[in-house]
């Protein structure tokens, strides 16, 4: 709400200085009436609602559409563009940069070096927490695909049609994977089956579901004969992958607990050694001078 401030305060001074610069200046005047009419074309409720979303078309304008789209794309991969957009983050990490470089200005002490380093940390921080989203949302997806494919084939053999068991495994599925699953498959009353499964996988890019998808995009449209076999071959190669992968990374932690013990026994074999030589060295120094 304070971050809403800062932005309808300047907007409110623009709209109540345009009428009267209006009459002076005529290039003025014409964008004022411009405005004051795409604001009124605006089908939205409340006047926030419409400043809003009269900001957001003159800020789209600028920044270039390709940006935008990829910087959407993350969102849409991060499980989060159902809350806001890539412009509704650009503009908070606009006032919030923008009121820090007003507080600077107002206390005229801050170190610059500080001011860097918090607007480095703001422009930074909300992309790399979406980033830790993307990779957590990618292995759950992951984990429960190389489970729901072993259901899925045992639905098949059942004589299960291919949509009602795509809709069982979309119930039993979990967390955020299981949501956008079954929000895909409400989509597939209304429109191709083929495009709803395309869009989930493409939301989460796990290989996994790709070549889960692909294999039914296949089968919907051609038949359904030998799915049941594709996927179960899918679901075996994947095992022995994840088996290799594991047994890679236990040599790889044992190997470096290994190195870890050797370092460990030569440090303390020279560190304990350094000592001895030097009690030695005092204790035959000792005895060297009283015997002299």
């Amino acid at each position: 709400m304070l971050a809403l401030l800062f932005l309808l305060i300047p907007l409110g001074f623009v709209w109540a200085g345009w009428p009267i610069v209006a009459k002076v200046d005529t290039y003025v005047g014409d964008t004022f009436y411009r405005v004051q009419r795409e604001y009124r074309v605006i089908n939205e409720k409340t006047v926030i609602k419409k400043i809003k979303t009269l900001s957001y078309t003159y800020i789209e304008s600028v920044i270039p559409k390709d940006w935008l789209r990829k910087l959407d794309h993350i969102l849409t991969l991060a499980g989060v563009s159902n809350k806001y957009s890539a412009l509704d983050v650009l503009l908070f990490q606009a006032i919030v940069v923008g009121g820090m470089g007003f507080l600077d200005v107002w206390a005229k002490k801050t170190s610059p070096i500080l001011l860097l380093f918090l607007t480095v940390a703001v422009v930074t921080t909300p992309w790399r927490r979406f980033g830790a989203n993307i990779q957590k949302r990618r292995l759950s997806a992951a984990e429960q695909i190389r489970g729901i494919k072993r259901r899925f084939v045992t639905l098949l053999r059942r004589g299960t049609v291919l949509e009602e068991a795509l809709w069982q495994i979309a119930r039993e599925s979990s967390g955020d994977f299981g949501v956008v699953f079954r929000r895909r498959m409400q989509e597939s009353r209304t429109r191709p089956l083929s495009e709803a499964l395309n869009d989930l996988q493409r939301e989460f890019k796990v290989a996994e579901l790709t070549r889960f998808v692909q294999a039914v995009r296949a089968a919907d449209a051609n038949s359904v004969h030998g799915l049941a076999d594709i996927i179960e071959k899918q679901a075996r190669e994947e095992a022995a992958r994840m088996d290799d992968f594991i047994q890679k990374r236990k040599a790889v932690v044992q190997n470096r607990m290994r190195m870890f013990a050797a370092l460990s026994f030569l440090y303390t074999l020279a560190f304990g050694g350094y000592f001895t030589w030097q009690i030695l060295s005092q204790y035959f120094l000792s005895h060297t001078l009283i015997g002299l």
